[in-house]
């Protein structure tokens, strides 16, 4: 993929459309409009922001650090779900991690 990704409104946030997608509604966004911005559409820009996503939560293990890496893995899916893979890291890892540290926004199976 390359070239220019078009900015968007989405009404998805990373818990319901990247974590447990269709989970309606959603407990953490309830559905409410983002906008994101338009970005270079690289698949070597986006192992890269998403290698450093990764670095930051693997190393500081903070929620910000999983937050932000979240929003990333989401926004620049599914370019960034096989960069996740080549990073060694998993969608079920970031699922338990982020049923982990907020279980009030998983659904009742991880809970």
């Amino acid at each position: 993929m390359e070239g220019i990704r078009d900015g968007f409104a989405g009404d998805e946030c990373f818990v319901c459309g990247l974590l447990w997608p269709g989970e309606r509604p959603c407990r953490r966004c309830g559905g409410a409009m983002r906008w994101h911005h338009a970005a270079i559409a690289d698949d070597q820009i986006v192992l890269i922001k998403v290698g450093r996503a990764l670095d930051a939560w693997r190393a500081l293990g903070g929620d910000a650090e999983l937050e932000a890496l979240l929003d990333v893995v989401h926004v620049e899916a599914p370019a960034s779900l096989d960069a996740l893979a080549d990073l060694g890291g998993s969608l079920d890892e970031l699922r338990r991690a982020w049923a982990t540290l907020h279980p009030e926004h998983a659904p009742d199976p991880f809970r």
